[in-house]
């Protein structure tokens, strides 16, 4: 009975990662798959649909051991770990190509446009009332906006962090339900994915740590809040952060002086 139970166990989960390949969740795909290697360490279909998982989120060195594993487990599973590298080369080389025509065409659109001599383009006149010499001018360098990198879900992807796929990168929930869900919705989310994204980007070490502390600066015209933060969301993304402490800090809404010019301090 017991070789019973655990054969329809073994086949559910398989079912189950299947599925979630179909799906396209394919973080859930690869715990299902794990599951069924706990069983059946040897399980060529396990061990495939895990290759294919991780190669779809690019964990490429976790896909690859996938892949090894796969290949080691006789000449199926050497045939079709093979298949899968020869896939993910070309999925490579196309997006390689499709990086280089982006780049190119943006590098054209900038080269196209007008140059500006280096004082225009770098030091700008400011007036600046003086108490006893009156007005004079100073030169100040001009602000230049950060360069823009194009990004996408993938680089949001790592180890430590378990999306909900369904969720969290579904245009569904945060594209066309836009107007149509209520605002609390994406409020009580935005600000928890928004930190979590950024640290997934700037590599930061704050996701390997077990309690973080979050200082968010609000000034008066976005504070107090009607519906707080829902910062378990982080928590359950992040699971190795067991504690968070979150401070707001509200500067109040700060205005131009009588003259129009930014406050001093």
């Amino acid at each position: 009975d017991d070789h019973r139970i655990r054969e329809l166990r073994v086949a559910l989960l398989s079912n189950l990662a299947l599925g979630s390949l179909r799906q396209k969740h394919y973080r859930p795909a690869v715990g299902f798959c794990d599951e069924v290697l706990l069983e059946e360490p040897g399980n060529v279909k396990a061990l495939y649909r895990k290759t294919e998982a991780l190669g779809e989120l690019c964990a490429w060195q976790e896909a690859e051991e996938a892949a090894a594993k796969l290949q080691q487990s006789g000449e199926e599973g050497s045939k079709l770990a093979q298949q899968k590298r020869e896939e993910w080369k070309r999925k490579q080389r196309q997006a390689d190509g499709q990086q280089k025509k982006m780049w190119s065409t943006a590098l054209e659109k900038e080269n196209a446009k007008p140059k500006e001599s280096k004082a225009d383009e770098n030091v700008t006149s400011v007036t600046v009332n003086g108490a006893k010499n009156g007005a004079k001018e100073v030169a100040v360098e001009a602000w230049k906006p950060p360069k823009i990198e194009v990004m996408s879900t993938f680089d949001l992807r790592k180890k430590t962090i378990r999306w909900e796929e369904e969720e969290d990168f579904c245009d569904k929930v945060w594209k066309n339900s836009i107007g149509r869900k209520e605002a609390a919705f994406f409020q009580k989310r935005a600000l928890p994915l928004s930190l979590l994204a950024a640290s997934a980007l700037a590599d930061l070490d704050v996701l390997k740590t077990s309690e973080l502390i979050v200082h968010c600066f609000l000034d008066g015209n976005i504070a107090p809040f009607s519906d707080p933060h829902d910062w378990s969301i982080f928590l359950k993304r992040c699971p190795q952060v067991r504690n968070i402490v979150v401070v707001y800090i509200d500067i109040g809404a700060i205005g131009a002086d009588k003259d129009g010019q930014p406050p001093a301090s």
